[in-house]
This record gives C-alpha cells, structure tokens and sequence, in this order.
C-alpha cells in the first residue's frame, strides 16, 4: 500500500470544507454551485490504479442535526 489518507468532506448550503489528514486544503463559498446532484469519486491516472474506500460516512446535515 503507497500510502492511507482520511479525507473530509462537508457541504452546508454553498460552503465547502475539505480536509486531507486533519489539514485544512479548502474552506469557502462557492456561489456556482448548484442546489443538488450526486457524489462521486473520480481518479485520474494515465495507467491502471487500484483504490481502496474504507469507513464512509455520508450524515444529512439539511434538517440542523
């Protein structure tokens, strides 16, 4: 295994946070972003890659839970 990475995702309303290992990549608004659409993991590599998801969480933060 090259290497294991916790990564961070949140989404409230037009605000995104990402955190890779406990490190702060990204924390703004982002006013194009549309109201809805789907969750997807997207790689890109010019060869053959194996990736490995473990422990995903997905909380609905809608209701202010």
């Amino acid at each position: 295994m090259l290497g294991c990475y916790d990564y961070y995702i949140k989404v409230v309303g037009k605000h995104c946070t990402i955190k890779l290992n406990d490190t702060t990549t990204v924390d703004q608004d982002f006013d194009k972003m549309p109201e809805d659409g789907i969750i997807a993991w997207q790689l890109h590599a010019g060869y053959v890659m194996e990736v490995t998801f473990k422990d995903i969480k997905f909380k609905d933060l809608s209701a202010g839970k």
